[in-house]
């Protein structure tokens, strides 16, 4: 290995059988930084630490923080989404579009057959997806 060269844990897994990493790695590229997005990456990466939170995964909260913080390059900023998504709190920072999509994130992570077609419509009509 290289020296100041950091592996992510979740990499080091497939240390048995690397194999894995290709299927693993070509998962994650299409679920948050697939090409054809156009929902803003340090938005991806904020719904992805929400979905953490809820799931309590420490490892995957600071993963896609340190992502945030390294899209944004405003480690303040990064610091403050972080706060309002673990308070739950977050409507009295992002307009209500973001915010709908945070709830979606959040009933998708925790109650997935409550969604509604209503629901999904609303989403669909969010200007999210334009910036």
């Amino acid at each position: 290995m290289r020296p100041n060269v950091n592996i992510d844990s979740i990499m080091l897994v497939h240390g048995l059988r690397p194999n894995t990493m290709v299927g693993h790695k070509a998962l994650y590229k299409n679920v948050l930084h697939h090409c054809n997005y156009t929902i803003s990456k340090w938005f991806l990466e904020t719904v992805d630490i929400y979905a953490s939170i809820l799931n309590d995964c420490s490892y995957c909260i600071d993963h896609h923080f340190n992502g945030l913080k390294r899209i944004l390059n405003e480690d303040i900023k990064a610091e403050l989404i972080k706060k309002k998504l673990i308070t739950n709190s977050f409507e009295t920072f992002f307009d209500k579009d973001y915010s709908l999509v945070l709830r979606y994130a959040e009933k998708l992570t925790k109650n997935p057959s409550q969604i509604t077609k209503d629901q999904i419509v609303e989403l669909t009509n969010t200007g999210v997806d334009n910036d």
